[in-house]
């Protein structure tokens, strides 16, 4: 008896039909990544005024948030908070995932952050430290973090108020 095996191709068409939406595979990119996705900088500072469950988080250290601030008005402004990225030192394995790690443990221990609050993760030009963080947070069951495209630099870029 003859065994012959046919091997198997997906289309990105079929793999699309598969799947059965863009939905689901932006479910799968988000698997993957470890976080739900980025966030352009306008739609972080309406989502930050618009009273809902969110906090825009600052992980940039403390030398580049001497550089400035993101401003808001007053009744947003309990919404932002800094928590600047851990930097340790010493011999740890996998050190940038550690410090990642440390720096989402703070961020899910400050107050009126649950794991069903938006969490809109800033540094200082979106590709630093702010995944490596939103994917922390992912795996400590916060299912609802993004990274500010282009993070700080990206902020200012849009004209969105920021203070010296």
């Amino acid at each position: 008896m003859s065994t012959h095996r046919t091997p198997v191709t997906f289309s990105p068409l079929a793999l699309t039909a598969t799947l059965g939406s863009p939905a689901a595979l932006g479910a799968v990119a988000s698997a993957a990544r470890g976080y739900a996705g980025s966030i352009r900088p306008v739609e972080a500072y309406d989502e930050a005024l618009s009273g809902g469950n969110v906090v825009v988080v600052d992980v940039r250290s403390e030398a580049d948030a001497s550089r400035g601030s993101l401003e808001f008005p007053r009744r947003a402004a309990g919404r932002v908070v800094s928590v600047p990225r851990e930097k340790l030192s010493g011999n740890f394995k996998n050190m940038g995932d550690v410090e990642a790690t440390l720096t989402a443990t703070k961020i899910a221990s400050l107050k009126g952050v649950k794991r069903s609050t938006k969490v809109l993760v800033l540094d200082a030009n979106g590709r630093g430290d702010a995944p490596k963080v939103a994917k922390a947070l992912g795996s400590q069951g916060f299912g609802k973090v993004f990274v500010v495209e282009g993070g700080f630099n990206g902020w200012a870029n849009a004209g969105l108020g920021i203070s010296a």
